[in-house]
């Protein structure tokens, strides 16, 4: 990881604000063996103390900080949403997540405060041991301990602070004093999003030559940092067959389908890649057209598949979203066509394989 390239990097996108203390919304999400949301403040603060953390605001920037594991490597990035609604991203990674946060503290306190301290916070000192006496040196005497004054006739009443408010992990408050001394922070239990996007299919089995197909979707689903971190995606999708052959003509068949997929397991349960199996179906319409007979007709019969498929979901940055998912599938009905008298030119099969790939952007 190269600071002097990150530093480089985060002046020439980020601009800090000129007030005395900023107001700013700031949060931060990682790998339970990185740092947590208090420690990661405290980084900060370390380097700069020209902002106050606040719950909301239209004049408060957000700085919205994640860090991710990726096998033995560390993704983290900042964005950084201005007061304007102008967006900023900047990426780091490296081999050790605390070192990774800490870079992204230091960004987001050079972003706040261009003035920010670059030396991060020393460690905490542990007095030395005193020396033991030696034969020739007596010992000291044991100190006096005075004995504890009587008690009053009626204790004093001491006000408890008030907390801190806690918002997505980290505590916000309007006053920097009380920023500083602020309660210990708790991780949101589950944080729900959305993606939309659109994916291109390959299904091999649904006539006699591979159909080729578009479709659109919309995703919401809950990342729990556990295996149970369900998804439900719903669809629209188109296919078609191309042209069909036959002895009398030719004929061409087109699919268009609304589909639902529910997926409830998330593997592994962290991180920026993972396989999710979905249980899906799709119901619509197949039409069939014949071309180039006499009185060609064109036929509309309903369609319906029910099956079983595996989709890998890639994050490579926030907010992009890459697909690949495979898929196996049964119809409900196994209608035919065909051009007179006899000649078919397609019969539903028993299973329907199918690929698709799909790019999609999620939020928030």
């Amino acid at each position: 990881m190269r600071i002097g390239a990150v530093v480089a990097s985060a002046l020439s996108v980020f601009v800090a604000g000129a007030a005395e203390t900023e107001p700013v919304r700031l949060t931060f999400r990682g790998p339970s063996d990185c740092l947590d949301a208090e420690a990661f403040v405290k980084e900060v603060r370390a380097r700069t103390t020209r902002f106050r953390i606040v719950a909301s605001g239209d004049d408060a920037r957000s700085f919205n900080v994640r860090v991710l594991a990726f096998g033995h490597h560390y993704l983290g990035d900042v964005n950084v949403i201005g007061r304007k609604g102008d967006v900023s991203l900047l990426s780091v990674s490296g081999t050790d997540c605390d070192d990774v946060a800490r870079t992204l503290a230091f960004v987001t306190a050079i972003s706040i405060d261009p003035k920010a301290s670059s030396t991060p916070p020393p460690p905490p000192q542990t007095p030395d041991p005193a020396p033991e006496p030696t034969a020739d040196q007596p010992q000291a005497p044991p100190p006096t301990v005075a004995p504890p004054p009587p008690p009053s006739a009626a204790p004093v009443p001491v006000s408890a602070p008030s907390p801190a408010a806690i918002t997505f992990g980290l505590v916000a408050d309007e006053s920097p004093a009380a920023a500083e001394s602020h309660a210990p922070v708790e991780q949101p239990p589950r944080s729900w999003h959305a993606t939309v996007g659109l994916g291109a299919s390959v299904q091999s089995l649904a006539a006699p030559a591979a159909v080729v197909g578009d479709s659109l979707f919309l995703a919401f689903a809950s990342d729990t940092g556990r295996l149970f971190s369900p998804e439900v995606r719903i669809g629209a999708s188109r296919a078609s067959s191309g042209t069909l052959a036959a002895v009398q003509g030719s004929a061409t068949l087109q699919w268009t389908t609304g589909r639902v997929d529910l997926c409830p397991l998330r593997l592994p349960a962290r991180g920026a890649l993972d396989v999710r199996p979905c249980l899906g179906g799709d119901a619509g319409a197949l039409s069939a057209t014949a071309v180039s007979i006499p009185h060609a007709q064109s036929h509309v019969r309903p369609w319906g598949t029910v099956g079983a498929l595996a989709r890998l979901e890639w994050l490579p940055f926030d907010p992009l979203v890459l697909d690949a998912e495979v898929s196996l599938s049964t119809p409900f009905a196994r209608e035919h066509f065909y051009v007179a008298p006899t000649d078919v030119v397609y019969q539903a099969p028993l299973l329907v394989a199918a690929g698709e790939v799909a790019l999609g952007v999620r939020f928030p």
